[in-house]
């Protein structure tokens, strides 16, 4: 890996996506230098897919199969970036039948963590329904619904990340 910590905070500061687009150029003549690596496309998620990060990609809304999550993707390479073509995968968001004060607690968005749980259904032994608990800056739970290895639906929900924690004290037996 390459030193490069850029994000969407830089975007933000600059302005532009160049900061975006030159760490990422970084990232990737590094990794084909160093590991002789032959990639064929370049596939981004998370805050890349922002309105700041590198290119702007408009969230699905679950639940949704991974097959049309994959058919969502949208190629968009950026020479600047690299020669290779640059596949971008979309967050996805949960809404509400009715908008209301009500219903706001129903409505969120993610954005890299379905990459996370697709990738981790295809590789573990697990069989859904299951959750995955995604502990970050926000803290997030991803449900896969399906009743087969590679769901035929995603459905998310997330709570903020608690300020402070602190472990439960043990009740005397």
């Amino acid at each position: 890996m390459t030193d490069a910590r850029v994000g969407a905070k830089d975007v933000a500061l600059a302005g532009d996506a160049r900061p975006i687009a030159e760490g990422l150029r970084a990232l990737v003549t590094t990794m084909r230098a160093r590991h002789d690596l032959d990639p064929r496309a370049v596939v981004c998620s998370g805050m890349i897919t922002s309105n700041v990060g590198l290119v702007e990609v408009p969230h699905t809304t679950a639940p949704i199969a991974l097959g049309e999550l994959a058919r969502r993707l949208v190629r968009h390479d950026v020479a600047s970036v690299t020669d290779l073509p640059m596949y971008f995968v979309p967050g996805i968001k949960t809404v509400a039948a009715h908008a209301g004060w009500a219903t706001l607690p129903s409505f969120d968005v993610m954005r890299g963590e379905e990459v996370e749980v697709a990738g981790l259904l295809s590789t573990l032994d697990l069989e859904p329904p299951l959750a995955f608990l995604s502990c970050g800056s926000r803290t997030r739970w991803a449900a896969a619904l399906a009743p087969s290895p590679l769901p035929n639906g995603l459905k998310r929900r997330s709570r903020p990340a608690p300020r402070s924690w602190s472990p439960p004290t043990r009740r005397p037996a």
